[in-house]
Order: structure tokens, then C-alpha cells, then sequence
């Protein structure tokens, strides 16, 4: 834990503009390149500024190196329901739809990478539960997850989920439609 929070301190420092930020930018995008995935996702957790985040969000796809990697990231993620960032403060409106973007952004590219080739039989209930959960939801980060994995995605960039799980999804936004029609 000691090593995550110092590199949270680096990543801080790497990406202020004053100093000898590019060295120690450098350095540090070394390190994270050894990182391990479950390290960076603690680190996420940690206070970090936006750039250094993006930083770290990075170097995630390339810390998994072997199908079992890929698989404890995608039960890591699955558990914490794809939101490894902080929520921003959302008294800038700016900030927060640049943030929700992100996330969502950040989840599509996760189901088409990770999720979709390597969803087992033992995960399908926790996918399908996130998605319905995300359908069913009226906050704007779900919005846009939804909307990036749906909706704007390219015909052969739409995940090829469990049909239970599509189901799922499909009947909690129907039952929001309808609640909003009754209203």
C-alpha cells in the first residue's frame, strides 16, 4: 500500500506544470508500466487530480498480461460496478459532464476489451445486474454509459452479452419509459 500511495504522490507531482515535471512524468509512467492491476486500481482510489487519473486509466489495459489478469479485473470491476474513479465535485457542470463522459467512455471500452470475450457463466449474474441497474437509473453518469454502449456505439462495437443479460437491460429501460409515461 506504502508503493500506491507514493506513486500517487509521483503521479501528483507529474502532472503540475511547474518543476521538472517531465522527468518525473517519465519516471513515473515507468513505474505504472510494472505496476500490477490490482495496485492500479487502489491507486484509483486514491485522491489523485484528474490528469494523473487519466494517466493511470492509461496503463490499465496494458497491466494485463494473462487471461486469469483478466479475468480478476473484470471481477474487481465488476464489483465495484465499473466506478473506479472518485465522483467529482459537481458544483461545475463543465467538469462533472466531462467526468460522466469519462466513465462512460472508460466502461465501453472495458465491455468491448474485457467483458464481452471473457463473461463466464459465473459472472452473468453480476453483468446482468449492473446493467439493469444502469437502465434503470436516472443519474447522468448511467446516462452516458448506456448511451456509449448502446446507442452511439458502431454496429460491430456493441457487446455480444448473455441474452439474459440484454433482456435484463432492455426491460428495466422499458419499465422506466413506462414510469415516466404514467407520471
Amino acid at each position: 500500500m506504502f508503493q500506491v500511495r507514493a506513486l500517487a504522490d509521483d503521479l501528483t507531482c507529474a502532472t503540475n506544470r511547474a518543476g521538472h515535471a517531465a522527468d518525473l512524468r517519465h519516471k513515473t509512467e515507468e513505474r505504472l508500466s510494472q505496476t500490477h492491476h490490482e495496485d492500479l486500481l487502489s491507486l484509483l482510489r486514491q485522491p489523485l487530480t484528474y490528469a494523473a487519473q487519466n494517466i493511470v486509466l492509461e496503463h490499465l489495459p496494458h497491466a494485463v498480461q494473462t487471461e486469469e489478469t483478466a479475468r480478476d479485473l473484470l471481477a474487481g470491476l465488476l464489483a465495484v460496478d465499473f466506478r473506479v474513479t472518485p465522483r467529482l465535485d459537481h458544483s461545475d457542470p463543465y467538469a462533472a459532464d466531462l467526468h460522466t463522459r469519462r466513465i462512460a467512455r472508460m466502461v465501453r471500452w472495458f465491455f468491448t476489451w474485457l467483458v464481452d470475450p471473457r463473461t463466464t457463466k459465473y459472472q452473468v449474474p453480476r453483468l446482468t445486474k449492473y446493467l439493469r441497474s444502469i437502465a434503470s437509473s436516472d443519474a447522468p453518469e448511467d446516462h452516458h454509459i448506456l448511451q456509449e454502449l448502446l446507442i452511439d456505439a458502431e454496429e460491430n462495437r456493441i457487446p455480444d452479452l448473455p441474452r439474459e443479460t440484454w433482456l435484463a437491460a432492455t426491460r428495466a429501460l422499458y419499465e422506466k419509459a413506462h414510469a415516466v409515461q404514467r407520471h
